[in-house]
């Protein structure tokens, strides 16, 4: 993988720097500011002493519900050790993680035949939840306001943002982020389909592991279903599972535009949905442009 952005820290996922090479149009060709914003799937395996002593990280915000951590074998209480504090912030609380939902939520990434409506459906659904938990990493980044210093090497500062693959709500917190800071939409989206790279070395594992989910044998049975019995072959059924583990530059412009369309844009969303005063969203900005 390429480095930068990514960052070869063995037992972790898509783990790169969230703003490599982006700027903002705020004032224009701003550079975002470097050593605040990283990203990642899962880490479970992870060494902590490396994630701080290398990348300068203080804090990680843990976005997945508690059946996943539970599945990984991993508390879902705060914690502190070797420099860094864990916050879990569930986008998903644990009741809306039954297979019902679940299967309902991996159909719509699923979906063929609708463009990119699967990943924008789903991404609605995420964000629908996700207030209280993009509210508080706000919260978090805004405070860093109150002493630029921080962003220095010598007192670190670095804010890991992450899921289970690091892609989709990891990556819709960032493309939401990335607009109210006034980066360009194509910069935002080239950003976002780097998790496919991110990604590949996993993509054989991920498929089977796709495909052995409750939720997509119910997927299956619904399309099979849906056209009158004939059933899916071997091809159909990995593009389907191909299709959840993509990350197309198409899907994340027309969730943005989704964004602009329900909410009124990200920072109306940031405001009327995650509860952010508009002070703290200034704190926000001074802190990253």
């Amino acid at each position: 993988l390429p480095s930068p952005p990514f960052h070869p820290i063995p037992n972790t996922l898509n783990l790169r720097t969230a703003t490599h090479t982006l700027t903002s149009n705020h004032p224009p060709n701003t550079l975002l500011r470097p050593k605040i914003l990283f990203r990642s799937g899962a880490l479970t395996h992870a060494n902590w002493h490396t994630l701080h002593a290398s990348l300068g990280i203080t804090h990680i915000f843990d976005l997945r519900s508690q059946p996943e951590i539970d599945k990984a074998g991993e508390p879902s209480c705060e914690k502190s050790a070797a420099g860094i504090t864990r916050v879990w912030t569930p986008v998903f609380a644990a009741t809306d993680y039954s297979p019902e939902r679940v299967a309902g939520r991996y159909g719509m990434y699923l979906s063929e035949g609708n463009g990119d409506g699967g990943f924008v459906s789903a991404y609605r659904d995420i964000l629908d939840n996700a207030g209280p938990a993009f509210g508080r990493i706000l919260g978090h980044v805004a405070s860093l306001a109150k002493d630029p210093s921080t962003t220095t090497e010598t007192e670190p500062a670095g804010i890991l943002v992450h899921c289970t693959a690091g892609k989709d709500r990891t990556g819709i917190f960032y493309a939401l982020l990335f607009d109210f800071l006034d980066v360009p939409r194509q910069q935002i989206a080239r950003e976002y389909h780097l998790s496919e790279q991110g990604l590949a070395p996993f993509r054989e594992p991920g498929i089977e592991r796709v495909r052995a989910l409750p939720a997509f044998s119910e997927y299956v049975r619904r399309r099979e279903e849906e056209e009158g019995g004939r059933e899916m072959d071997e091809a159909e059924q990995r593009r389907a599972a191909e299709r959840m583990l993509g990350a197309r530059e198409e899907s994340l412009m027309a969730s943005l535009e989704m964004v602009d369309r329900v909410f009124g844009g990200a920072e109306a969303y940031f405001r009327g949905v995650c509860g952010v005063p508009r002070e703290v969203l200034e704190g926000v900005r001074r802190v990253l442009v």
